[in-house]
């Protein structure tokens, strides 16, 4: 398995539109929600700004005697 640590805030802004917009170029059949709709604190979808500053790699088969490999990037 793969586990992240770091900080992660909501996507506002000029990174909230950046966010629907490479959703909606990968997704191309989603529902084109407006961004107004995004901004609503009761709508359901919300995008996130991950900064991970460690991942985290449980490998048993390619690291049997220490299957915790840690990769630190800050």
């Amino acid at each position: 398995g793969l586990q992240f640590e770091g900080t992660v805030k909501e996507a506002t802004g000029a990174t909230l539109k950046n966010a629907r917009e490479l959703y909606l170029a990968k997704y191309q059949t989603a529902e084109k929600i407006p961004l107004e709709g995004l901004q609503d604190p009761k709508f359901i979808i919300t995008f996130y700004v991950i900064h991970p500053e460690k991942f985290v790699l449980f490998d048993e088969i390619n690291f049997p005697d220490e299957p915790r490999q840690e990769l630190k990037l800050a």
